[in-house]
């Protein structure tokens, strides 16, 4: 990684805290409106920057279009989480939820691979796939169980510092450089 690199997911961990910590100390109604702000610009930016780097570059390369689907479904998820932004707080709960589940799952298949591959990167996989499912569980216990969406705030909250200490931790991580020669 280069030292711009490490320098932006640091910076970049530092906002996503700054926003966990903000989720945490506001009150219910606002937090889940703020989430569901964030979480929509942030899939739509990507979305753009996804069709973006399609038209610049990717639709001559092999798997472009793979490019140019994920650009469309992170602008779809975009305009659909816009949508949420007033009085759908159980569909904000679901969704953030699903969001974890699906990220665990991903996580889980990742473990699989490394653990075929005998790699010993397989635990830090492991803990990251325990962790979404958790949040995840959380998530659905505390806002369609308990209907408290101060919960769902806290464990979002900690979901978010817990992902911004490790892109902060990541960054200052050695990273190996394979040089062809």
């Amino acid at each position: 990684m280069t030292k711009i690199g490490r320098i932006q997911k640091v910076l970049g961990g530092i906002l996503v805290m700054l926003y966990g910590i903000i989720i945490v100390i506001d009150n219910p109604e606002d937090g889940i409106r703020i989430v569901a702000f964030i979480m929509s610009l942030t899939f739509t930016l990507r979305g753009i920057q996804s069709l973006i780097y399609y038209l610049r570059m990717a639709r001559s390369m092999v798997g472009g279009k793979l490019t140019l689907f994920r650009g469309i479904l992170l602008l779809d998820l975009g305009a659909l989480t816009s949508s949420m932004t007033e009085g759908q707080t159980l569909y904000i709960v679901l969704y953030l939820a699903g969001i974890h589940l699906f990220s665990a799952a991903v996580d889980l298949l990742r473990t699989v691979e490394t653990l075929k591959m005998r790699s010993s990167e397989w635990r830090l996989q492991a803990i990251f796939c325990a962790t979404n499912a958790f949040l995840a569980v959380m998530l659905i216990a505390g806002g369609l169980v308990m209907k408290n969406l101060q919960i769902v705030l806290y464990v979002y909250g900690a979901g978010l510092i817990y992902s911004a200490i490790l892109n902060i931790v990541s960054a200052f991580r050695k990273t190996e450089i394979v040089y062809i020669p």
